[in-house]
């Protein structure tokens, strides 16, 4: 015998749906986990050795002056900084300045900046720490700062005519004076923490 047939309707599958506000929000989470693995991947690949032209952002300044070289004394400027105080290198006399030319565009500057501000935090060898910035005003550089945690004394130089007086041709670059405001090293590209040590050491 021929079992009866049933005619049954065909059986539908159910699917659920997220609802929007879940969608995003699992998409957030991917963007932020992401964003981690990112950051994280820059600082476990940033620069533990410091120099060579990875460490250097090239900038061009028509008419600019010859950089000066150990032994020479530093040429004086008046600036403001960013929180408005007049700085001359001149009244930095009496102790070791560390002048850095660099810019909040610049990765390298990034890189080195917090070993920057630890030896100022750490006032190592007694040492005066100046920024000047490239191309860019007050408000841009404070920010930059107050979110890395500088509180060294920062120089807007919006129309790069400090930078052309020092001969600047990349950045970073740093000049070491000593007490008495002459030249006593010179660095082009990152520094790390033991080439700070060792300059600074120097200028004692």
């Amino acid at each position: 015998m021929t079992a009866p047939t049933t005619n049954r309707p065909p059986e539908r599958t159910v699917v659920e749906e997220r609802p929007v506000g879940s969608r995003w929000r699992t998409l957030l989470a991917i963007a932020v986990v992401a964003a981690v693995v990112v950051g994280g991947g820059w600082w476990v690949s940033r620069p533990t050795t410091y120099g060579g032209s990875d460490a250097v952002t090239t900038v061009s300044l028509p008419g600019a002056a010859v950089a000066p070289v150990v032994g020479d004394p530093a040429p004086d400027f008046t600036a403001t900084t960013t929180t408005g105080e007049s700085i001359t290198l001149a009244s930095l006399r009496g102790r070791p300045v560390w002048l850095t030319f660099g810019a909040s565009w610049c990765a390298p500057c990034r890189v080195e900046a917090p070993d920057i501000q630890a030896a100022h935090a750490a006032s190592t060898h007694g040492v005066q720490v100046v920024a000047v910035y490239l191309g860019e005003d007050a408000p841009t550089i404070q920010a930059f700062a107050d979110a890395l945690g500088l509180t060294y004394p920062h120089i807007p130089d919006p129309d790069r005519t400090l930078a052309a007086a020092w001969g600047v041709n990349g950045i970073p670059v740093h000049w070491f004076l000593d007490a008495d405001g002459v030249v006593r090293a010179t660095r082009v590209g990152i520094v790390g923490p033991e080439q700070i040590e060792t300059v600074l050491g120097s200028l004692a």
